[in-house]
């Protein structure tokens, strides 16, 4: 059973979440990530916005989407409590999320599409139409749930849920529901009623990220893919930074391409022509 931080029932939850105004969206069955566009008005990206520099700025853009598909995936599954620590507007002292639905959102995303989707060999029915989830596959580059743990992670440090990670203690929850306030014998005077920490060390997610890569090791990428923002900052380093005039060249003929769209093979075939005069100018100065 899944209580909140106020010992409230799942029914309650489920209140709180249609004064947020996302049924519709999961009615209508809709992917399209909430938007985002306003760090004013959106406490959730004023505060992943505020953990990077200028140069970062579009990998949190990049956070941002995959956090409020996980958002809408939880609602659909019907952890609550979860996706109230995805909401975009979540508290910055809110409770961590739970290991074991999100856990199965790197097989809902591996696994074969149209597959029936298997928690603790049980399936995961819709919360709203009740009927099971099947996976919907899409991810096939070996990054990917290294992309989705980082955005997991940022999030969670985003509510200050940044130490090691304990789930809820449902011997706790039981306790507490009968009104005894001590916790279980494993946690007296301290009841587990809700996760805390950051749910990327836990130990089902950890097992889930490892399962989830060496499904994709095998992947061989049959096309180019684009390069997320981290990523080329390094190639940017990595160039300018190295004193090689070889090197420079490769930084501007990756510009280049950038600018004017260009492929490999055009921009690996542009020659450049210094005029003889601008050749005896450079050499008088």
């Amino acid at each position: 059973m899944l209580i909140s931080k106020h010992g409230h029932q799942d029914v309650s939850l489920k209140k709180l979440f249609s004064l947020f105004s996302i049924s519709s969206s999961i009615m209508n069955n809709s992917t399209t990530p909430l938007n985002v566009s306003d760090p004013g008005s959106n406490v959730q990206t004023h505060i992943l916005m505020s953990m990077f520099t200028d140069q970062q700025q579009s990998t949190t853009s990049l956070y941002l989407s995959t956090i409020n598909h996980i958002y809408l995936f939880l609602l659909r599954c019907g952890d609550y409590e979860s996706a109230l620590s995805f909401h975009p507007r979540a508290p910055t002292e809110c409770s961590s999320a739970h290991d074991g639905v999100l856990s199965a959102y790197y097989d809902y995303r591996t696994g074969n599409r149209g597959d029936i989707l298997l928690i603790n060999n049980q399936q995961l029915n819709d919360s709203i139409t009740a009927l099971p989830i099947r996976k919907v596959g899409g991810w096939n580059a070996p990054s990917c749930p290294s992309k989705f743990r980082a955005a997991v992670k940022a999030q969670h440090d985003a509510i200050n849920q940044t130490a090691t990670y304990y789930p809820q203690c449902r011997n706790c929850v039981q306790r507490f529901l009968r009104k005894e306030t001590t916790g279980c014998s494993l946690h007296t005077f301290h009841p587990r009623l809700f996760p805390t920490g950051n749910v990327v060390y836990s130990q089902r997610m950890k097992i889930a990220f490892k399962n989830a890569e060496n499904h994709l090791q095998q992947h061989v990428v049959s096309r180019s893919y684009q390069l997320d923002p981290t990523q080329l900052e390094n190639i940017r380093v990595a160039l300018v930074s190295s004193g090689d005039v070889d090197k420079y060249r490769l930084w501007v003929m990756i510009l280049l391409a950038g600018h004017l769209f260009l492929r490999a093979a055009e921009v690996c075939s542009i020659e450049i022509r210094i005029p003889k005069k601008l050749c005896l100018m450079t050499r008088q100065t």
